[in-house]
C-alpha cells in the first residue's frame, strides 16, 4: 500500500473482518482499480468517465463503475440490500431497506409451503418529494 494510502488502512481492516479477505487482497483490489493522484495515492471519488465523449459542460461515463473497487450499480444495490455488509448497515439505520413481498414472474406474491408470505430485502419506496415513503 504505497505512499498515504495507508489513511485506509482502518477501513481496510473492518472490510477484510467482516468479508473474511485479507487485508493484502483487498487492498491489492483497489490499488488494480482506483484512479489514482499523482504519485500514486488512490481517489476515493474514482468514476470511469469517458474522455474522449466528455466536454467541459458534460461528462460522459463509460459504466457505472464507481468507487475505489469500482463496483457497477448492481453491485452496490445488491451489497446494500445483503445483510452484514457495512452498506447495508448504513442503510438500515437511515431507513432506506424495508421488507417486501417477494414477486414471482408474473408479479404475484410468492408464498412458502404454510401459505406465508416470502418477504425480500428492498428498498423503500421513495415520493417525489424525496422523502422515505411509509409504505
Amino acid at each position: 500500500m504505497p505512499g498515504k494510502n495507508v489513511i485506509y488502512w482502518n477501513e481496510i481492516i473492518r472490510a477484510s473482518e467482516r468479508s473474511a479477505i485479507i487485508p493484502q487482497s483487498i487492498a491489492a483490489v483497489i490499488h488494480a482499480e482506483a484512479a489514482k493522484y499523482r504519485g500514486g495515492d488512490w481517489k476515493p471519488t474514482s468514476v470511469c468517465k469517458d474522455s474522449k465523449k466528455s466536454t467541459k459542460e458534460n461528462t460522459v461515463y463509460k459504466s457505472s463503475a464507481a468507487g475505489m473497487t469500482q463496483f457497477l450499480n448492481g453491485t452496490w444495490m445488491t451489497e446494500t440490500l445483503r445483510d452484514g455488509t457495512y452498506l447495508y448497515e448504513k442503510a438500515t439505520e437511515q431507513g432506506l431497506v424495508a421488507d417486501k413481498p417477494l414477486l414471482n414472474k408474473k408479479g404475484e406474491v410468492v408464498k412458502n409451503k404454510k401459505g406465508e408470505v416470502v418477504n425480500e430485502k428492498n428498498f423503500r419506496s421513495l415520493k417525489t418529494t424525496g422523502k422515505i415513503s411509509r409504505n
